[in-house]
């Protein structure tokens, strides 16, 4: 089985530093998108993976973003 191109992003939600890796159709024409957080607040192990449909106009970093909500309130530390 020929091993498909992935993408890497890097973003900040609610101060956490996410990675989320998108493989365009990966597995019968749907894609997989992980993504990696450590701490993590979102699941005990910082690792959480989805699968969507192949499209043409499908943005992970977006998918991801509405799957994890609105970010947290930041506690101010002064």
């Amino acid at each position: 089985m020929e091993t498909k191109p992935s993408i890497t992003y890097n973003i900040t939600w609610g101060g956490l530093s996410i990675k989320i890796v998108h493989t365009p159709k990966d597995l019968y024409k749907v894609d997989h998108v992980e993504y990696f957080s450590n701490p993590c607040t979102y699941t005990e192990t910082g690792y959480k993976s989805h699968w969507f449909p192949s499209e043409d106009n499908i943005n992970p970093v977006d998918e991801i973003l509405k799957l994890l909500g609105d970010e947290p309130n930041q506690q101010s530390l002064f």
